[in-house]
């Protein structure tokens, strides 16, 4: 990309910025960490908090069940067994229901917050993975979160295995501890405001929450590549979104105690309520480096403006101008600016050294078209007082022998004779309107061209168009190269082209004129630059030479099928720019 003057002042500007702007971004996000950090701090205290609590009410259960399993163990009778668990479910919210199973899992006593509950024939928990895992063990096992085997409460299910005789499979004694009861129970209850736990067992499903949230409680998880990450690593903290659809950073750890690795708690804060401070003094740093950039780079726009924009301006124009062939275009020079005015001067020099000799070259050039005009002319009239009277009288000859000629024999070869001498009198008449045509000088290059073109194209089936579009006829010199370069192309048609259409147009550009020549025929592959020139190209490279030789420029286009464009720009001589034309 092109980078101009004032843009590269503007870069320098921004470049100046960037410093103070690299340092700001780096110390909002050190004082991202440190957020980061404390927030972290803060929700693995909390979290540690809650985890004793939780595991104190686990224990808690595990403690009295063992304590009652005991007790049934020695009394195993229904009714003593009514007499102990009555009491259990009024004492504390914590529990929805208790109960004692026989060893084929049907509950024979249990009782719940209302009382005792009857009857118990229906209620079979054999099939309870707390039970199996309660008699496979013979200890103390805390199910995943399910129902009540009494109640179809929400809870958690801690188990005790007993044997009421010695070599009897065991009964077991369990006890549902209410999510609610749970939550209330400790410190998930009266959670430090803006921290949010999450109490979940290792299918990932919830068992409490706080702040508490409608229908989460028995969802799972919604991240489930968190779940893994807390089941492979066990404790640690990371930045996620919670069930909630807020992302957090939290600290996860396992319950332990009773609970072993089968309950998780996380404890988070907001991420957006973290990184609050540290997000504001970024954004208001950024707003203010923004306005300072603006009015930075507002005013080094409009100082570069006001010292350069129109002097780049005027120098762009004189070189464009140069460029096109006006050599009296010269770049303004500047007061009082040192290297600006040096430059100016420098260019105004350069243009004055190659306006002298382009001068020099055009003065040249016009003896050298006049000499070879001369010389045009001196040949031409040669043929055409000598060569070409001599081949009309013995055209002329011939005709009166063929007539006293008897034999048919010798008749038809003086005809066949007299039919080569008209050919060769056609050639030297096209040789001679080639060499110096009469109409060049007398009705201009547009009329020069026509006549070639109706001489020598129709009669060999060309059709051909002559667009003029010049408002005056160019100097003589100028005309005569012009013409020299349009008789080659349409020469170079005529031989290899095979088109049915040819156009020529004239036009003015900028400070001089242009020929464009295009055909409908074959065309073919452009040869490389340095490729050596193949034959059948001569004129291709005649072309050229003439171009480069006046000042003027060559383009030459073609694709096989395509046809063939040629187009020759030549600077005037006056180099005087057309008001109504475009630049070369």
């Amino acid at each position: 990309m092109r980078l101009g003057l004032r843009g590269r002042i503007l870069l320098l500007v921004l470049v100046a910025l960037t410093p103070p702007t690299v340092i700001a971004l780096v110390v909002a996000f050190e004082e991202r960490g440190e957020a980061r950090a404390h927030a972290l701090s803060d929700v693995e205290a909390n979290g540690r908090l809650v985890r004793s609590d939780v595991a104190r009410v686990l224990s808690g259960t595990s403690n009295v069940l063992g304590a009652f399993a005991r007790d049934l163990a020695a009394r195993p009778d229904r009714r003593s067994c009514e007499r102990l668990l009555e009491l259990l479910p009024r004492a504390t919210a914590r529990y929805s229901s208790v109960g004692a199973a026989r060893p084929d899992g049907r509950v024979y006593c249990g009782a719940t917050r209302m009382g005792l509950a009857r009857p118990m024939t229906e209620v079979d928990v054999s099939r309870s993975p707390w039970f199996r895992r309660a008699q496979r063990t013979g200890a103390y096992v805390l199910g995943n979160l399910g129902g009540d085997p009494l109640t179809h409460a929400r809870a958690l299910v801690g188990a005790q295995a007993f044997r009421a005789r010695a070599g009897a499979r065991p009964s077991v004694l369990f006890g549902a501890i209410d999510v609610r009861g749970l939550t209330e129970a400790t410190a998930l209850h009266d959670a430090p405001r803006g921290t949010a736990f999450v109490l979940f067992d290792n299918r990932g499903r919830i068992i409490a929450r706080s702040p508490a949230i409608e229908h989460a409680v028995g969802q799972t998880l919604r991240n489930p590549d968190f779940l893994e990450t807390v089941l492979r690593e066990r404790r640690g903290a990371s930045e996620v979104r919670g069930p909630d659809g807020v992302d957090r950073i939290q600290a996860f750890a396992p319950v332990g105690g009773p609970a072993g690795d089968r309950l998780y708690l996380t404890a988070g804060r907001r991420s957006a309520a973290v990184f609050a401070d540290p997000n504001g003094d970024l954004r208001r740093f950024l707003l203010l480096a923004l306005l300072g950039a603006v009015l930075a780079l507002g005013f080094s726009y409009l100082v570069t403006k006001f010292l350069l924009q129109r002097w780049t301006s005027a120098v762009v124009g004189a070189a464009r101008r140069f460029g096109a062939g006006d050599m009296t275009a010269r770049a303004p020079a500047p007061r009082g600016l040192g290297e600006l005015t040096d430059v100016a001067q420098a260019l105004n020099a350069a243009a004055e050294d190659i306006e002298h000799r382009q001068d020099t070259q055009a003065r040249l050039l016009a003896e050298l078209v006049a000499a070879e005009e001369e010389t045009r002319r001196r040949v031409a009239a040669d043929i055409h007082d000598d060569t070409a009277q001599a081949v009309a009288a013995a055209g002329l000859r011939i005709d009166a022998l063929a007539a006293e000629l008897d034999d048919p024999s010798a008749r038809e070869a003086a005809l066949e004779a007299r039919k080569a001498l008209a050919e060769a009198n056609k050639r030297l008449r096209r040789l001679l309107f080639e060499l110096r045509p009469p109409a060049l000088d007398e009705a201009g290059l547009a009329a020069a061209l026509e006549l070639f073109l109706s001489d020598s194209f129709v009669q060999e089936g060309f059709d051909w168009r002559v667009h003029d579009r010049l408002a005056a006829e160019p100097p003589p010199e100028m005309r005569a190269i012009l013409y020299r370069v349009a008789l080659e192309a349409l020469t170079n048609v005529r031989k290899h082209a095979r088109a049915d259409l040819v156009e020529v147009l004239l036009e003015r550009r900028g400070v001089g004129v242009a020929v464009r020549v295009r055909d409908d025929g074959d065309g073919f592959e452009l040869p490389a630059p340095d490729a050596p020139t193949e034959p059948g190209h001569i004129g291709l490279v005649t072309m050229r030479e003439r171009a480069e030789a006046a000042g003027g420029r060559f383009a030459l286009s073609s694709t096989p099928g395509g046809g063939t464009t040629v187009d020759f720009w030549m600077p005037d001589p006056n180099g005087r720019a057309s008001r109504v034309s475009g630049g070369a």
